[in-house]
C-alpha cells in the first residue's frame, strides 16, 4: 500500500513546521551558548574573588598593626607634650 503524494498545501505546511522547528532549535542553541559563556564568566569571577580574599587577609592584618602603631605614637606624643609643658614651666 502506497501513500498518496502530499498535496501542495500539506507540503507547504510541513515545510513551515520544519522551519519553525529549525528556528526554535537555533534559538535554543543560542541560549545554550550564552549560558555556557555566563557560567565560564561566573567561574572566572569566583576564582578572582577567592584570590582577592586571599590577598585581603594579610592586608587586614597589616592595617591592624599599623593602626596599633598609630595609637601608640599618639599616646607617646601626648606624653611628650606633657613632659615638654612641665619642662617649660620649670624653666
Amino acid at each position: 500500500m502506497q501513500s498518496s503524494p502530499p498535496r501542495a498545501g500539506e507540503e507547504t505546511q510541513t515545510v513551515s513546521k520544519w522551519e519553525e522547528s529549525h528556528e526554535a532549535t537555533r534559538e535554543l542553541l543560542k541560549v545554550k551558548d550564552r549560558l555556557i559563556e555566563v557560567e565560564r564568566n561566573n567561574a572566572t569571577l569566583q576564582a578572582e574573588k577567592q584570590a582577592l580574599r586571599t590577598q585581603l587577609k594579610p592586608l587586614e592584618s597589616q592595617s591592624d598593626n599599623l593602626l596599633a602603631q598609630i595609637l601608640a605614637l599618639q599616646r607617646q606624643t601626648a606624653t611628650l607634650q606633657e613632659h615638654n609643658t612641665t619642662l617649660d614651666t620649670e624653666c
